[in-house]
């Protein structure tokens, strides 16, 4: 940093300090917590209490309170401390990071510039600032601060996926998606990765890839180490924060840890059912499913509305391929709390498996609305319509999708195929399905695409054109050994020349007809 802005930053502090020297703390009261927590407190406050106030003892007070989840009192105390010690990085870093945690990202801007300016050797509040800069949309700004992150730490997994972030934001798949696998190459375990993957993979086109990533999704993010904040982590003894370290080593597949962490969590907080859901999961996991259903039935008896225990206990059920059992919890989960996508994409995938395809359609719909970019929503949404024997409206959900997303092939396939089988279609919308199949079997000529075109043909009346191309998707499928899809094609190859057109858009199997169950790996 030159002189110039070093006296500049000093300047500012300074400024920053006489203007904010006495920031009145709303302490926590301590009246309704009891055990550990409730101790620890109210040391806190009473050692606070007899100190001289320096920038340490408020810094001190502010990170038990921050330890214990009490962000509004321990982010007053941070400011006392940066008011104090206007030079200290640490303190910056830290209201940095309570001023994100709360949604003010100006205010975690500010604070964390001046902790990355103070002390630029920090790597963490240079990654925080950077993602604070992404939260307010100011991706220019985000994206300078990481690609000077990216000259002095190339193998940092965090900053590659933030930039895969930026470059997604501002259109740039391509580079997303090389960002996202780099990201994936240096941190393999950060299964969230996946989901940006797919997702990368779909917008430069390639939706098979994008498909197959999709179904190794998780939930563990990239993680990256933060010496500050994890000292002030260290400090805790509450109930939430055994849970997140129980979280972590169940992502890490460490079911034993994770459960007798929760144990801790449940010795700090024996009535929170939250905490039980968590201990019945790790139960299932450690393969003791008997014990976390009566857990679970247990849970559910006294909170019957708990949302978190009725998903668990409905998850369970689906993993047993129980699926009325499993979509009765899923619809008390959806009824106790309507905001919940995963509950609705789950009660759908069990109605669409249950052939109750109009319900289901309605629950997709509910899911979209809710998670507009999980775009396999709509392609379930059109199948159920379709299903329902509403195949206009199956029509219309893929045209909105095929023009919102132009290349994605499956949604143009899947339209193709529901205009060639729905009865009441203009000649209009027939010709421009045959336009559409005709440019992906130019682009693309796999054996859906193949088959999609000889249905369109067939249902326009081009009864030897669609044998044709049928014939040749038989052959692709031969080459590719496939013998369930040959037996399937070359029952449609039949109808062909018998001058009857395709009746089905899919086969009963077809994945986005009847949804997989949940298995294991899915869920832990």
């Amino acid at each position: 940093m030159s002189t110039i802005n070093i006296f500049g930053l000093i300047a500012c502090l300074l400024l920053i300090s006489a203007a904010s020297a006495e920031v009145q703390i709303q302490h926590p009261a301590t009246d309704n917590l009891t055990g550990a927590v409730g101790e620890v407190i109210a040391q806190a406050r009473e050692q606070f209490d007899g100190s001289q106030k320096t920038a340490t003892d408020y810094a001190q007070l502010g990170s038990i309170y921050h330890a214990h989840e009490f962000e509004q009192a321990a982010g007053q105390a941070y400011q006392n401390a940066v008011a104090l010690s206007p030079m200290d990085a640490r303190w910056h870093h830290l209201a940095g990071i309570i001023a994100h945690s709360t949604g003010r990202f100006a205010d975690a801007i500010a604070s964390l510039r001046s902790a990355a300016d103070l002390n630029p050797d920090y790597g963490p509040s240079r990654i925080r600032l950077a993602e604070a800069y992404l939260e307010a949309g100011q991706l220019d700004q985000a994206n300078e601060a990481l690609e000077g992150l990216l000259e002095s730490s190339p193998d940092v997994a965090i900053v590659q996926s933030s930039l895969g972030r930026v470059k997604s934001l501002n259109g740039d798949h391509q580079a997303a998606l090389a960002y996202y696998l780099r990201a994936q190459e240096l941190q393999p375990d950060a299964t969230l990765l996946n989901y940006h993957i797919a997702q990368a993979y779909r917008q430069v086109g390639d939706v098979e890839k994008a498909r197959e990533v999709l179904t190794m999704q998780g939930a563990r993010p990239v993680y990256y180490a933060d010496p500050i904040h994890d000292r002030v982590r260290r400090q805790s003894r509450s109930s939430a924060y055994y849970m997140s370290l129980a979280q972590k080593a169940a992502a890490a597949r460490d079911f034993e840890i994770s459960l007798q962490l929760l144990g801790q969590a449940a010795a700090l907080d024996p009535d929170n059912p939250k905490v039980s859901v968590h201990q019945a999961r790790m139960l299932d996991a450690l393969e003791q499913r008997e014990q976390a259903i009566l857990m679970l039935d247990q849970i559910i008896e006294k909170h019957p509305d708990l949302t978190e225990a009725l998903m668990e206990r409905g998850s369970l059920a689906e993993l047993s391929k129980d699926d009325i059992d499993a979509a009765g919890y899923y619809q008390r989960a959806v009824t106790s709390q309507d905001e919940s996508f995963v509950a609705h994409q789950f009660l759908a995938n069990s109605l669409m498996r249950q052939l109750d395809y109009q319900n289901a359609a309605r629950h997709y719909q509910r899911a979209l609305e809710l998670k507009p970019e999980r775009v396999e929503l709509a392609y379930r949404k059109a199948a159920a319509e379709y299903e329902s024997g509403n195949c206009v409206k199956a029509t219309a959900t893929l045209l909105d999708l095929v023009t919102e997303l132009q290349t994605d092939f499956e949604a143009l396939m899947m339209y193709v195929r529901v205009v060639a089988t729905c009865p009441s279609m203009h000649a209009e919308h027939m010709g421009q399905a045959a336009n559409a199949a005709l440019n992906m079997y130019r682009l693309e000529p796999t054996v859906q695409v193949i088959t999609t075109l000889a249905m369109i043909q067939a249902a326009r009346g081009q009864f030897e054109d669609a044998a044709s191309y049928q014939a040749q998707a038989i052959f692709e499928a031969v080459k590719m050994g496939d013998s369930q899809t040959q037996e399937d094609l070359k029952r449609m190859l039949i109808d062909y020349e018998q001058n009857q057109p395709a009746q089905r858009p899919w086969t009963p199997v077809n994945p986005v007809l009847f949804p997989r169950f949940m298995t294991r790996d899915d869920k832990y």
